[in-house]
């Protein structure tokens, strides 16, 4: 065997050794550019699509919730007197608000790259948003006249928002979930295609070596430096230097090959780094919404355990957030809201039984239906709790200290049915009292009304 490669002409082994090269060196460079062509399209999606949606969601999120705001400003406004002047000042920025905001809406809806599931989200947003500024404008047009009806009002608007907002999370939540399946899939196929090229490299110096006998130290050299900086970029290294850039034949191709799949590797791990630091900033961003959210926010999963709490429901369970760490159950908070006291409520007709308040809960949270329930605290606290089932048998609860706003319905009602002096029953009361007595009277029947006048009592009034 030896013999005959010694009698093969130079000219047939150099082209031989020349075509084993070649073919090396082309295999390297098309899996380079395949493998940058492959980065390209999954960076291009995300610099084009998941991130500007993601932006756009993000800021239309603020805004809606910057709009909201303003409502409970106007009603705040009108409450306290402010001149209507400014009244109709700000009523004018809030319905220009809305009308921006909805065009956004539907720009959003409108997108192209937009999911099935999206735009169905995105459809009931835009559905659930004209409800809202429906509602949101009868409440400026009553706080025009009537701020106490408008403030009893807002609780109908915010309702609204909450499903508002519950949209525009779902929405967020599935285009996190897009931008963090690109990005995955994007360093997925990196690594692949790193194992890919480190493998042919690793045959391209097999079959290089099987040659070398036959070729000068010309060729072996830059083969041994090309590998030398192949092995060094597979494994991380990339401040290497090849060298030999300057040839024009195989061996400069497959340097010119390599220096370009490095100088875009770090390329694409800077513009992944600045991804990380983005994504970064937008849980920051979450958690400080939790955080400053006037509602305690509760979320589990199908297996009754807490995903993620923020420090409002914290407080208004009486635990510290240390306890209350992703992956304890609900039964587990439960017991110990009933050991400090928080899970007690005040029933008029019946002992507290402990158990059973917990097997009536349990079972309310997993019946997969979105309910409302109002709870009068043993410490006086009255706390509304909203439940939206998900669909993975999770659901979200939040919970809300309303014992401000009903004592304050409560003194309205009271105000509206007595006199500001004297604090006795009014004529608006005496007017109710006596369309229900002759409603429940039969005909058979008769009502007597008794009249008691105090004399002078124009006079005592008009005095005092």
């Amino acid at each position: 065997m030896l013999k005959l490669l010694q009698n093969i002409p130079i000219r047939v082994k150099a082209f031989a050794a020349s075509a084993v090269l070649f073919i090396c060196v082309m295999g390297l460079g098309l899996n380079a550019l395949y493998t940058l062509d492959q980065s390209a399209n999954g960076v291009n999606v995300l610099s084009n699509s998941a991130l500007p949606k993601q932006r756009n969601i993000s800021s239309l999120s603020q805004d809606i919730i910057s709009a909201h705001v303003k409502i409970f400003r106007y009603v705040s406004w009108a409450s306290n007197g402010v001149t209507p002047i400014l009244l109709k000042s700000l009523a004018s920025e809030v319905l220009l608000d809305f009308s921006a905001l909805e065009k956004r809406i539907n720009a959003l809806v409108e997108r192209r790259d937009m999911s099935a599931g999206e735009r169905e989200f995105a459809d009931d947003l835009l559905q659930k948003w004209k409800i809202y500024i429906k509602a949101a404008k009868d409440v400026i047009d009553v706080g025009n006249t009537d701020a106490p009806m408008a403030t009893m009002m807002l609780g109908g608007t915010d309702d609204d928002f909450q499903n508002i907002a519950a949209d525009l999370q779902r929405i967020s939540s599935m285009v996190s979930d897009q931008t963090v399946g690109v990005a995955e899939e994007l360093a997925s196929k990196a690594a692949g295609n790193t194992q890919i090229l480190a493998i042919s490299g690793f045959v391209g110096i097999v079959f290089s070596f099987a040659v070398a006998m036959m070729v000068g130290r010309s060729i072996v050299r830059p083969i041994q430096s090309v590998t030398k900086a192949m092995t060094e970029i597979s494994f991380g290294n990339f401040d290497v230097d090849i060298g030999y850039r300057g040839r024009r034949d195989e061996v400069g191709q497959m340097v010119n090959a390599i220096t370009t799949f490095r100088e875009n590797t770090l390329r694409h791990a800077g513009l992944l780094k600045l991804r990380e630091q983005e994504l970064r900033t937008q849980n920051l961003r979450f958690e400080a919404a939790l955080d400053n959210m006037s509602q305690g926010l509760s979320v589990y999963d199908g297996s009754q355990r807490l995903i993620v709490c923020n420090e409002r429901y914290a407080q208004l369970c009486g635990l510290s957030e240390d306890v209350l760490t992703p992956g304890i159950t609900l039964r587990e908070v439960l017991q110990l809201r009933a050991k400090n006291g928080t899970f007690r409520w005040a029933e008029p007709h019946a002992p507290f039984d402990i158990d059973r308040a917990l097997q009536d809960t349990l079972e309310m949270c997993t019946k997969g239906e979105p309910w409302t329930r109002t709870l009068n605290l043993v410490d006086g606290r009255i706390i509304s709790i909203s439940f939206q089932p998900m669909p993975d048998n999770g659901w979200v609860a939040t919970h809300e200290d309303v014992t401000e706003r009903q004592q304050a319905e409560a003194r309205i009602k009271h105000l509206a049915h007595h006199d500001a002096l004297t604090d006795l029953p009014n004529r608006l009361l005496l007017r109710e009292q006596l369309e229900n007595a002759l409603a429940s009277t039969a005909q058979s029947e008769t009502l007597a009304v008794v009249l008691l006048d105090l004399d002078h009592f124009k006079d005592v009034n008009d005095t005092l």
